[in-house]
């Protein structure tokens, strides 16, 4: 059995931000899929984006979920910073 002082440490060393695979996408990532499909962005600039239409959200929310879709096999890196959609995520958009 954990003791209380064990739990509250395991909390706080697990990221906070994690996104969770399930066989849904979540609205940040059906965003993200939105801006990258017309054009390949940075992280930064996604977040700029999304934030000045009103979807609260980070840079670091950004590269959690590009990350997730990355592994759905949904988007790809460019660069060493931009990032595009694969043509399957296109399936994934209302």
């Amino acid at each position: 059995m954990s003791s209380v002082s064990e739990i509250i440490l395991r909390t706080q060393q697990e990221p906070s931000c994690m996104v969770i695979m399930s066989e849904e996408i979540t609205e940040l990532q059906k965003n993200i899929l939105r801006l990258i499909l017309a054009d390949n962005r940075r992280p930064n600039a996604i977040a700029s984006i999304l934030r000045r239409r009103n979807f609260a959200c980070n840079q670091n929310d950004i590269v959690q979920a590009l990350l997730d879709l990355e592994k759905r096999n949904l988007v790809e890196k460019l660069t060493t910073k931009a990032w595009t959609a694969k043509e399957n995520a296109e399936d994934y958009i209302d």
